[in-house]
């Protein structure tokens, strides 16, 4: 991202007096925000990925404070990047503007296939996060679940207990499904490589 295209997202938001769906704003001032994975999450599981703009306080009207240690910040929001599944790669972009450092972090869109991505740490339930309009909000598990029936075509069933989840391993996603009980029975779903227990 040229600089200018920076000058002008933020020169965007503050006519705006908000963030965009594809654009945050953190100061950074004392070092990588604490929830930074929430808007990785969030920016990667929208179209068209996102920027995050470090070194803009949003409190102050979106000025510009800058980023004391660029070298540090984005070390650290590497480490963070790649703690994500799939993990992410990260372009960053530094700039000087009106006398401060801003360092504009563009981050790509997961693949649709591997979405959605999520922060290991807190895992598929609680690290998963999509952009509402300026703000991140946590995926619901009913989200989650239709988001990789849609991926791959399947259509839900009435009569399924509980839909599978899937795990990062070995570098793609591999299906589980939850184990059946001795007194259900089980049925494998059309066009998928999971089962599923069902009653009724």
């Amino acid at each position: 991202m040229e600089c200018q295209d920076v000058t002008a997202l933020i020169d965007e938001i503050r006519y705006l007096g908000s963030e965009l769906d594809d654009v945050e704003a953190k100061t950074a001032h004392g070092g990588l925000p604490q929830r930074i994975y929430r808007s990785l999450s969030a920016l990667s599981n929208r179209r068209g990925g996102g920027v995050i703009l470090l070194g803009v306080d949003e409190a102050q009207q979106f000025a510009v404070v800058g980023v004391p240690d660029v070298a540090g910040l984005q070390a650290d929001l590497s480490s963070v990047a790649s703690e994500m599944r799939p993990p992410l790669r990260l372009t960053f972009d530094v700039c000087q503007i009106e006398g401060e450092t801003v360092v504009a972090v563009t981050v790509p869109e997961c693949p649709a296939n591997q979405k959605p991505c999520y922060w290991e740490r807190a895992g598929l339930e609680g690290g998963a996060y999509v952009r509402v309009g300026n703000t991140n909000r946590r995926m619901t598990q009913n989200e989650i679940r239709r988001l990789w029936l849609s991926q791959r075509g399947d259509v839900e069933p009435t009569w399924s207990r509980r839909l599978p989840w899937r795990t990062w391993t070995g570098g793609e996603w591999r299906p589980t499904a939850p184990p059946c009980s001795s007194d259900g029975p089980s049925q494998s779903l059309p066009g998928s490589r999971w089962r599923t227990c069902c009653w009724g």
